[in-house]
Parts: C-alpha cells; sequence; structure tokens
C-alpha cells in the first residue's frame, strides 16, 4: 500500500494516532477526512506527507473536551507548513 496516491476517510472513527501511520503513505497526494475525530495536533501528521497536494477537510477538527469543530490558528500553522499543497477545502460546522 506504500504507492498508495489517494486516500477518502469519510465518517471513520480515525483519530490523531491513525493520523500518525498515514505518513507512510509517501506517494498519497489526495487526502479527504470527512466527520472525522481529529484534533489540531492531529493536523500536524500530515507535515510528513512529501507529495501531498489536495487536503479536504469536513466537519473533522474536534475539541476533546466539548466534541465541537474546532479549527484553530495552530491548525492554519499546521497546513502552511505543506509546501506541496495547491487545493486545500475546510468545512467547519458545529
Amino acid at each position: 500500500m506504500p504507492q498508495l496516491a489517494m486516500l477518502y476517510l469519510g465518517r471513520t472513527k480515525i483519530t490523531d494516532l491513525g493520523l500518525k501511520h498515514i505518513k507512510q503513505l509517501e506517494h498519497l497526494n489526495l487526502l479527504q477526512l470527512s466527520d472525522c475525530q481529529i484534533t489540531d495536533q492531529g493536523l500536524a501528521s500530515l507535515g510528513h506527507l512529501p507529495r501531498i497536494q489536495h487536503l479536504w477537510l469536513s466537519k473533522t477538527i474536534r475539541n476533546v473536551e466539548d466534541d465541537r469543530s474546532d479549527f484553530t490558528d495552530r491548525c492554519v500553522d499546521y497546513l502552511i507548513s505543506l509546501d506541496t499543497l495547491v487545493n486545500l477545502q475546510i468545512a467547519v460546522h458545529n
């Protein structure tokens, strides 16, 4: 599976811990995370994806304390570090 280029994880139970394993997918260029339980710290794992170009985040970033969408400045910092990113879609719903 290391050659995987696209990964759609919609309505899965993936967490920050699971995202850490995605960094092994060196050829991944499209990642969709929707309706997942990821925190801003989970986004930091995406910085290890050398070919990521397309990232879709929808109802994904969560505040662990109250389970509400929590897209923070720290999330923006992590996303800015993705040098190869050409398409970013973010949808936050509370």
